[in-house]
């Protein structure tokens, strides 16, 4: 498959109905109270220029919390047992600090 090949799919897994309930999940996981007027995680928007293929077969993004290019979900996809799945989330320091505050 050449680049731009594996690089249209990649972005077309990640803009399905699949992978963002998989991304809402794992932002609810850090509030549960999220996209709620109690929580801290008020939106999410997907950074699709961030997108990247992992040689271990995951598919790579960031997702940024609140529009805030500081708060920042960095997210793995993989479909290894034939089901999209989280490979994992690790998160920005600040957002860290957002979610400790509130108790996450």
């Amino acid at each position: 498959m050449n680049r731009q090949a594996l690089n249209d799919e990649m972005v077309a897994v990640v803009k399905s109905d699949e992978a963002h309930k998989i991304v809402e999940h794992e932002v609810k996981s850090l509030d549960e109270e999220a996209f709620t007027p109690e929580g801290v995680i008020k939106s999410y928007e997907i950074n699709y220029k961030s997108i990247k293929y992992n040689p271990m077969g995951s598919i790579m993004f960031d997702v940024i919390i609140n529009r805030d290019s500081n708060l920042v979900v960095s997210c793995s996809l993989n479909k290894r047992s034939g089901i999209l799945s989280s490979g994992g989330v690790v998160l920005s320091e600040n957002l860290v600090g957002l979610t400790e505050r509130k108790g996450g």
